[in-house]
């Protein structure tokens, strides 16, 4: 999969910070404008008043422009209706993109960051099937000094928590700061992270470390921070999956 398809099934909903927007423009030249309720790169939900929607039919193509306190400009998409749902007072409607490797392009950075931010905060577990090893390494006199390896139990772009061994613990000492290196699914890719102990807790299967990742401490983060949350959009999907068999 994809990242672009990653982000396609990861919808999101914009908050009141993104003071995002939609004006519609129909063939014959009606505009309305409407709230943005859900959004990712394939498309969008929206919701009009009853007494400012136009009304629209399965199929009918129209002209979009998304707008943002966080974008620097409109972004003008086109546009096919694929549903709709009337109230008293409002009226939804869900909008597929055209084109959507344009839209692509033309959606700005900031765009992304919506669903990077989302994606921060949901942790996700790796397939009990494939284990997921975290190299620990601490500072010492001569730089840095492996301590050993966890097993990764769960993971966001801010964080981690992972299960040590006893011993690997004692290794650790009293440190707080450590490094960690691991791959994730599907390309391996290197990650090498900063991160801080923010809790240790004794548990059956060993001791189980809460980590924070420190994005100062760790050389070109956006990268590795990219790494992880395309992991945690794919397993995310994995489980919609899963649900829905």
């Amino acid at each position: 999969m994809s990242k672009q398809e990653r982000r396609a099934i990861y919808r999101v909903t914009p908050d009141s910070a993104d003071e995002m927007a939609v004006t519609l423009q129909t063939p014959s030249g009606q505009r309305s404008a409407a709230a943005v309720i859900d959004i990712n790169v394939d498309g969008a939900g929206t919701r009009f008043a009853s007494n400012e929607a136009i009304a629209l039919g399965i199929g009918e193509r129209v002209k979009l422009s998304l707008s943002s306190s966080r974008f620097s400009a409109p972004v003008e998409l086109e546009a096919t209706v694929v549903g709709k749902k009337e109230r008293e007072s409002e009226q939804d409607y869900s909008f597929h993109f055209q084109g959507q490797g344009n839209a692509d392009t033309q959606f700005p950075h900031e765009f992304y960051e919506m669903f990077n931010r989302r994606g921060a905060y949901r942790a996700v577990e790796p397939e009990n099937e494939s284990p997921i090893d975290v190299g620990l390494r601490i500072p010492d006199s001569t730089g840095v000094r492996n301590v050993g390896t966890a097993r990764l139990m769960n993971i966001s772009a801010t964080g981690m928590g992972a299960m040590a061994a006893p011993s690997t613990d004692q290794a650790m000492g009293d440190n707080q700061f450590v490094e960690i290196s691991l791959g994730l699914p599907p390309n391996m890719a290197a990650i090498n992270l900063a991160a801080w102990i923010h809790n240790r807790e004794l548990q059956d299967k060993g001791i189980y470390y809460g980590l924070k990742f420190d994005a100062r401490r760790s050389p070109d983060f956006l990268a590795m921070e990219e790494e992880i949350v395309d992991y945690v959009m794919c397993r995310y999907y994995d489980k919609m999956q899963q649900r829905a068999l």
